[in-house]
């Protein structure tokens, strides 16, 4: 390309020359940009590396050329390559959502480096950038209860599912803190919330079944291991509340009945009496309105079948659309009653 610029050219196309060059530049960078991004969507890391090197020779301020290419390296393991790159980024100028976002990013890659003081540190000043960054909240919480660090990883759990209700993940999360602190009804609950958004996903599948196991095990089993974060497993303390709980369910005859309907006869119990609880433990404003108020809400409904039937989907699939094919209008009335209820903090 360089060579279409002689020494002959006339004076005006010696001025046009450097911005002409730079125009070029940035198109190429551009292109290469596009086929590095699709090789990353791919998986094929090692080479979007390399096409998003060539992107940042065409044009040294791609700052999306640079971020792939901190991802790519990330993904491929070369973390320590991919923190060097977002931390320069850091310092360049840029606005309060995009500052977040590299926060974000880099306390992950400090936290799967070993780290989780340094991404706890990042995490918060992502916070301190944009208070309303449901993801950095989220991924706080994980490293915090890696860390054992229950009431940190409760707040951030918390703060996530007040700024976006519908954020499936924050939901789950704030299920595993309140297991994992022997809080089994509180997690019991938070599951039941979770299932209403992901009931038929892998993760949904495997949430209800962790569920279904927490209530087969009666609150009084010790040490099981029915929900982990990462592998990272952490034995629960005993719940007083939950032993009240444990005695009215096992006051009705479950025997006899089918899975779905022992389902929904056990959460009926625990619904309506977490909500005669008057000292409960964890007992925070937000879990007994958000979680607790609105579940004994759908107790009180006609609701209870479709719901039982609606969360066990995944598990029970085949019987639950049989069910719901025989009354569709509860299913129906089931959807009018979770749009027009209104959950509060």
């Amino acid at each position: 390309m360089r060579s279409l610029y002689r020494i002959g050219l006339y004076a005006i196309g010696m001025l046009l020359l450097p911005s002409c060059i730079f125009a070029q530049g940035k198109r190429a960078s551009e292109k290469l940009l596009t086929e590095a991004n699709r090789l990353r969507e791919k998986g094929s890391f090692d080479s979007a590396v390399v096409k998003y090197n060539e992107a940042l020779e065409a044009d040294p301020k791609n700052k999306k050329a640079e971020l792939g290419l901190a991802l790519s390296l990330d993904a491929a393991g070369n973390r320590s390559q991919a923190a060097v790159i977002m931390e320069k980024l850091l310092k360049q100028k840029g606005n309060t959502k995009q500052k977040a976002e590299l926060f974000d990013l880099l306390g992950c890659i400090y936290d799967d480096m070993g780290q989780p003081a340094k991404a706890i540190e990042l995490y918060r000043a992502g916070i301190s950038a944009d208070p309303k960054f449901v993801r950095i909240y989220y991924n706080l919480g994980i490293t915090c209860l890696r860390e054992k660090r229950f009431t940190d990883a409760e707040q951030a759990a918390e703060s996530a599912i007040k700024l976006d209700t519908e954020h499936a993940p924050s939901q789950w999360l704030y299920a595993m803190v309140n297991y994992y602190q022997g809080r089994r009804v509180n997690a019991i609950i938070a599951i039941c919330s979770y299932l209403l958004m992901e009931p038929e996903s892998e993760k949904g599948i495997k949430a209800y079944k962790a569920m279904e196991n927490l209530l087969n095990a009666g609150f009084t089993e010790r040490g099981t291991k029915l929900i982990t974060s990462d592998s990272v497993i952490i034995n629960p303390q005993t719940e007083p509340a939950g032993n009240v709980i444990a005695k009215k369910i096992y006051s009705v005859s479950m025997r006899k009945l089918k899975p779905v309907d022992a389902l929904q006869a056990y959460l009926t119990v625990l619904f309506e009496t977490a909500a005669e609880q008057t000292v409960y433990s964890n007992d925070n404003k937000f879990f007994r309105r958000f979680y607790i108020d609105y579940f004994y809400q759908l107790r009180l409904s006609e609701n209870m079948p479709a719901f039982a039937r609606y969360i066990s989907m995944g598990a029970y699939k085949d019987e639950n659309l049989k069910w719901f094919a025989k009354y569709p209008n509860l299913l129906q009335e089931l959807d009018a009653w979770l749009n027009d209820t209104r959950r509060k903090f």
